[in-house]
C-alpha cells in the first residue's frame, strides 16, 4: 500500500492572541486535505491580518480560518 503523505501545520503561539484547530483539523494534515484554525485576540490586542506563511492572507468566515488543500508544510503567520 501506498504511505499516506502528510505535512505539518503550524499554529503560532504569540503575545495578544491564541491560536487553535478546530475540531476535525490538526497537524500534521493528509496532503490536499483542509485545515481550519482559530485566532483570537486576547484583550486589548487586535489582529490585523492572518498569512498562511506565503503572504497569502486569510480570512475568517465566522471566526474560522481555513487553508485548502494543504501541499507544504505551512507556518501561519499573524500579525
Amino acid at each position: 500500500p501506498q504511505a499516506t503523505v502528510t505535512h505539518t501545520v503550524t499554529l503560532p503561539d504569540g503575545t495578544g492572541y491564541t491560536a487553535a484547530f478546530v475540531a476535525g483539523s490538526s497537524s500534521p494534515a493528509v496532503a490536499g486535505s483542509t485545515v481550519n484554525f482559530t485566532v483570537v485576540a486576547a484583550g486589548g490586542y487586535v489582529i490585523t491580518k492572518v498569512t498562511d506563511g506565503t503572504n497569502n492572507a486569510l480570512t475568517a468566515v465566522n471566526g474560522v480560518y481555513t487553508i485548502n488543500a494543504i501541499a507544504a508544510d505551512t507556518t501561519v503567520v499573524v500579525f
